[in-house]
C-alpha cells in the first residue's frame, strides 16, 4: 500500500488533479457523505450544490484566481460552495465565524476577496462593518435551508442577494474538469488564530489538502467509518482533515455547529460514530463531566486530533472506552508536521531514520524563555540529538522545523 500511496503521490504532484475533479471519480459512495445535525448531504446533493455554486459564480463573472470568502457556520453546503467556486478556479478565505469588528474587515480586506458570502447568522457583523468594505466586493447572503429547485422560495427582498434563492433557481453546470492551477494550485485560505496580531492567511493548495486528509486517515481510519466532528469549518482541523475524510476518502463526517462536552459522546452514539475529531482542551472539558451510562453507551473505536494530555491520556481512554488515539501535531502556517503512530501515551509524535530522506524534518534547541532557536557560531540552529528529544518531550519545548533540501 505505501508503494502505491508513494507512486500516487508522485504522479499527482505535477498534474492537473484539483479536488473537484477527485470527488466524482474517486468511487464515494452514494449514500450519505455530508451530515449536519438532523439535516444530511448525499453525495450526488454535494455534487449538485458544488455545480449549481459553479454556475452562479460563474453567471457572477468569477474567473480563475478569482477571490470569494466564506462566512459561513458548519453545514454540509460549506465544502460544496468552496468546490463550485474551486471548479472555475476561484480560491475560497475560510473567516472565522467568530470575528467582529476591525478583524473581520482585516480577513476580508487581507484576502482581497472578490465577492462575500456569509450566512444570515452574520448579517449584524456584515451591517457593522459595511460602510468600510471596499465598494467594489459583491455581498451575497446564504439562508441555511435545503435547496428546492421544484419550488423555489423569494428572494427576502433585502438590498443583499439571497445566495439560497439564487442558486435554487440555477440549474447545475456541466460536469469539467476544474479551470485551475492543477494540484499545486491554491485551493483555499484558512487564517491563523490572530492572538499575535491581526489573522494572517494561510494558503491551502490541493496538494495540502490531499497531504493532510490522507495522512491521517492511512493511520488507522477506514473508508467505512462515520466520523464526529464538531470542530468549526473555518479552521484546517475541521475544514480539511476531516471534510476532506469524506471528500477524498469516502467516509462519512457528522459536522454540529458548536461542540458541547456533555453532548460530545451521546451525539457520537445517536449518529453511530465510529471515529471522532478532537482539538486542544476538548479531551480535558468531556473528561470533567460527570460520570454517565452514555460514557460507553457509543460505537467509536479512534479519536484524532492534538492535544490530548499526557496527564489524562490513559484515563480518557480506559473511561471512555476508546481503543486508539491518532495524536498528531502541525500548523496551518507550517512547513513540518509529525504524527504518534503508535498509540504512545503524551507523544505527539517521532521523526522516523527513514522518512526524512524525502520528509526533510527535525527537532532544534530553542530557547525555553522566547521560544527562539538556538543558533551555533555559524548562525544555524541545532539539531536536538535523540536523548535531549526525549527529555524535552517530558519537560521542555521542542520546535519542529521542515530542513532545507541542499
Amino acid at each position: 500500500m505505501r508503494r502505491s500511496l508513494a507512486f500516487t503521490w508522485i504522479s499527482l504532484y505535477n498534474s492537473s488533479f484539483t479536488i473537484p475533479n477527485y470527488s466524482v471519480w474517486s468511487g464515494i459512495p452514494s449514500e450519505m457523505v455530508l451530515r449536519g445535525g438532523e439535516d444530511y448531504s448525499k453525495r450526488f446533493e454535494v455534487e449538485d450544490f458544488s455545480l449549481r455554486m459553479t454556475a452562479l459564480m460563474k453567471s457572477q463573472g468569477v474567473k480563475k484566481g478569482d477571490i470569494v470568502g466564506l462566512l459561513v457556520s458548519n453545514c454540509p453546503q460549506l465544502p460544496a460552495m468552496w468546490l463550485g467556486n474551486a471548479r472555475l478556479g476561484a480560491i475560497t478565505p475560510l473567516i472565522n465565524t467568530n470575528q467582529r469588528g476591525n478583524a473581520l474587515l482585516h480577513s476580508i480586506s487581507v484576502a482581497k476577496c472578490d465577492i462575500l458570502i456569509y450566512s444570515e447568522d452574520f448579517q449584524s457583523a456584515i451591517q457593522d462593518i459595511s460602510s468600510q468594505l471596499s465598494p467594489s466586493l459583491k455581498l451575497f447572503k446564504f439562508t441555511h435551508r435545503p435547496l428546492d429547485p421544484v419550488n423555489p422560495k423569494e428572494s427576502s427582498g433585502d438590498a443583499v442577494p439571497d445566495l439560497t434563492s439564487m442558486l435554487e433557481r440555477t440549474p447545475p453546470a456541466p460536469w469539467t474538469l476544474a479551470n485551475a492551477d492543477g494540484f499545486r494550485g491554491k485551493l483555499l485560505y484558512i487564517y491563523t488564530s490572530g492572538t499575535t496580531g491581526l489573522p494572517k492567511a494561510a494558503v491551502i493548495s490541493n496538494t495540502r489538502f490531499v497531504f493532510m486528509a490522507s495522512g491521517i486517515h492511512y493511520l488507522r481510519l477506514t473508508k467505512s467509518d462515520r466520523i464526529y466532528c464538531p470542530l468549526p469549518l473555518y479552521h484546517t482541523a475541521g475544514g480539511v482533515i476531516s471534510v476532506g475524510q469524506a471528500l477524498i476518502m469516502g467516509c462519512t463526517v457528522v459536522l454540529k455547529n458548536k461542540f458541547s462536552a456533555s453532548q460530545y459522546f451521546p451525539d457520537c452514539a445517536k449518529y453511530n460514530a465510529t471515529a471522532a475529531h478532537y482539538i486542544g482542551e476538548m479531551c480535558r472539558y468531556i473528561l470533567a463531566t460527570p460520570p454517565s451510562p452514555n460514557d460507553r453507551a457509543h460505537n467509536v473505536r479512534i479519536i484524532y486530533g492534538n492535544g490530548l494530555r499526557p496527564q489524562i491520556w490513559v484515563e480518557f481512554l480506559k473511561r471512555f472506552n476508546v481503543k486508539h488515539v491518532i495524536e498528531f501535531y502541525g500548523a496551518t502556517e507550517g512547513n513540518a508536521n509529525i504524527a504518534n503512530t503508535d498509540g504512545t501515551p503524551g507523544a505527539i509524535g517521532f521523526v522516523s531514520r527513514i522518512i526524512p530522506a524525502v520528509y526533510p524534518i527535525a527537532i532544534i534547541k530553542v530557547n525555553q524563555e522566547t521560544g527562539e532557536p538556538i543558533r551555533d557560531s555559524k548562525g544555524l540552529c541545532q539539531q536536538r540529538i535523540s536523548e535531549e528529544i526525549k527529555v524535552s518531550a517530558r519537560i521542555l519545548r521542542v520546535v519542529l522545523v521542515a530542513k532545507p533540501i541542499v
